[in-house]
């Protein structure tokens, strides 16, 4: 399900927006909106998990999240 939110598929899991980024960046179909290196992700995976916040490097990370909120209203 490339580029679909996880909190789309399942509204009521309780899936931290966060990570519901994160996997959204993973699971892009265009390479420049996925993390351009595993070090990028594993920085990000890292800041959540220290309660930091995102970097949000990728442009298409906020596209990608839009989309997801209109599906999600759907």
């Amino acid at each position: 399900a490339d580029g679909i939110s996880p909190i789309v598929l399942s509204p009521d899991s309780g899936i931290d927006p966060e990570i519901d980024n994160i996997c959204l960046r993973c699971t892009a179909a265009k390479s420049e909106d996925r993390y351009p290196s595993a070090w990028d992700l594993w920085q990000d995976v890292r800041a959540y998990q220290e309660g930091r916040a995102l970097a949000r490097a990728s442009a298409g990370s906020s596209r990608l999240h839009d989309m997801a909120a209109l599906e999600q209203s759907r």
